[in-house]
Order: structure tokens, then sequence, then C-alpha cells
């Protein structure tokens, strides 16, 4: 009598279901998932599959909000092609651009620092400044020392001071919001990013 009863009655936590297969996968029966304890075992699990269904729905309404524009307002020409992510971090760079003064050292390479104003002390303290080099590459693209386009793929303050613009083909593919909605999907997209992926992470520098 205890084990029939053990049969019909398997406890699991704040839960007690019908079977031992349903006390396996209480979420089944919790309601997590919208479905409610005197669900069958075919109608819980259609329900989880339904809002599973749902869930994919609207990431895909996300990325396509994402490819039609920004959410954040921006007169910047990138905006209705990057990510809202990346526009962000773009544009916090870019305003920072104001912030350093150039050097053309030569005809592929620029230095950029950030200048200090003198206070009109009589004996001021010697001070550091960090100087980072911006380079042309096989007149392709632009490298920076500091390191941040050879990481993330984008421009950082640096290239912008010397620059003065902003371009889309400044940009990682990985970054703009066509890749981010068509990749995986359509195997001739698919195909040409991968191309586009490996030829930026082939880079020297």
């Amino acid at each position: 009598m205890w084990l029939n009863y053990l049969r019909l009655h398997v406890c699991t936590v704040n839960l007690r279901t019908t079977s031992v297969s349903e006390s396996m996968h209480s979420s089944m029966k919790a309601g997590f998932d919208g479905v409610r304890a005197g669900m069958a075992t075919d109608v819980a699990a259609n329900t989880m599959m339904d809002k599973t269904q749902r869930l994919l729905q609207l990431r895909d309404a996300f990325n396509a909000n994402q490819l039609l524009r920004t959410k954040k307002w921006s007169d910047m020409p990138t905006a209705k092609f990057l990510t809202a992510h990346c526009q962000e971090i773009a544009e916090e760079q870019w305003d920072l651009r104001f912030n350093y003064a150039v050097v053309h050292a030569r005809s592929d390479e620029w230095w950029v620092y950030f200048p200090h104003t003198s206070s009109g002390g009589v004996a001021a303290p010697p001070r550091f400044t960090r100087l980072r080099r911006v380079k042309l590459v096989e007149r392709c693209y632009l490298w920076c020392s500091c390191g941040l386009p050879s990481w993330m793929k984008h421009p950082c303050r640096h290239i912008y001071a010397v620059t003065q613009e902003v371009a889309l083909n400044m940009f990682g593919v990985r970054w703009h919001s066509n890749f981010q909605y068509y990749y995986s999907r359509h195997s001739q997209w698919t195909k040409c990013y991968s191309g586009l992926m490996e030829d930026e992470y082939q880079r020297t520098k």
C-alpha cells in the first residue's frame, strides 16, 4: 500500500505529481512556463514549446528592430547601420576626440596626445603625457597603439581625432545590425559575412 501511494503521489519541491517522470521534470507541473498541475504530460510539453516559440518570435522582432533603427537618437551617419550598443560606444569615443592634439609625424603615422595647459607657475612639476600612435596600415585601415580598434574592431578616440569624421567602413562587420539579424539565417549572407570576419581577424596589427 505504501509503494502504491509513493507511485501515485511522488513528492518534489513544493509540488506533488502523479508519476516519477513528472517529478524528475518538475517544470512541467510547476507553472513556470504556463503549465498547470492538472495538465497531462503531452499538453504541458506542448505548452512549454509554445512559450519557446513565442520567445523566439520576440527575439526576431528585437533583431528586426535593431536592423531598422538605433533606439538612441543620433546625427551620426552610422546610427542606422550599427547596433545600439556599438553606436553608443562610437558616440562616446567621438565626443572625446576634442580632448586630444594630433601631430602628423610621417606620411602614414600620427601622434595623438592629451595636451596639458600651463598654470603659469614658476617651477611647474614635470608631467608625463601618454602618446598614442595612429598608423595607416597597407593603405587599408587605421591602427592605434591603444589597442581598442584591434580588440573591438571599431575606432577609438585617437583615430577620430585624426580623421575628424565617421564612416561605416571603420567598424567591423560584427557590429553591423544587418549582420546580427541575417547571420546564420541565409547561407549566402552567412558565407559572405564569414569571409569578411576572417579578413578582419587576419590583420597583423
